[in-house]
């Protein structure tokens, strides 16, 4: 196999700072509802994967409309927002450029549909860090695990020489199925005490994970 230091990069919630943006949005679709919205710090205590089942546990009722309504009025919410509303995270650029520096590739595993991913990351100024940008085929958010298991698949690279960096216990669960390691940032969409006791890094702050990748991993 190929040998390289790839960082795999989840995008919403650990390199774009978005979750606030996303809740805004989510809350609207649960007031047309006529459903209470959820705080912030609820939202981070609750979110999960697939997107469907996080939807369900909050109060929409499928029996009465199809996922894939709300679904798309929250893309719509979100695209119209998205733009001027979302930043990356404070020191995320930094992380970038020194990663690169050091001589790691960087790619971009995405539970996010493709085509807008690679349009926020050129809006952000931030594409060329990229390669591979991986990204799902609709707006629903299921599950990335197979799309990262069909890229490792076919990439030629070794596992041990990977490591993927996100912010929920979805990508946790992502890295472990594609054998590789994981680090997790507790600024995102998940609460830092559900994403402790995984036996993997959590940080406090994005601006961690260079001093994390370049010197406190094993091998790298």
């Amino acid at each position: 196999m190929a040998s390289r230091r790839l960082v795999l990069w989840d995008f919403n919630g650990t390199l774009l700072d978005d979750a606030h943006l996303c809740l805004e949005c989510l809350n609207e679709l649960l007031r047309r509802r006529g459903r209470p919205g959820l705080s912030f710090e609820r939202y981070r205590e609750v979110f999960d994967f697939p997107v469907v089942d996080f939807y369900e546990r909050i109060g929409f009722d499928f029996s009465k409309e199809s996922f894939e309504v709300p679904a798309q009025e929250w893309v719509e919410l979100y695209h119209e927002r998205v733009w001027t509303q979302a930043r990356l995270h404070e020191g995320a650029l930094d992380v970038l450029k020194a990663l690169a520096a050091a001589g790691w590739t960087q790619g971009v595993l995405s539970a996010y549909q493709r085509g807008m991913l690679e349009k926020l990351l050129a809006h952000l100024g931030i594409r060329a860090f990229f390669d591979p940008v991986l990204g799902l085929d609709d707006h629903y958010a299921a599950s990335k695990v197979e799309l990262g298991r069909g890229w490792i698949a076919s990439s030629g690279l070794a596992p041990e020489s990977l490591v993927l960096v996100g912010d929920t216990l979805h990508d946790l669960e992502t890295a472990r199925a594609m054998g590789i390691r994981c680090v997790l940032v507790a600024r995102g969409y998940q609460v830092k005490s559900r994403l402790l006791g995984k036996d993997v890094p959590v940080l406090d702050d994005i601006r961690q994970v260079a001093g994390e990748l370049l010197g406190r991993l094993p091998g790298y």
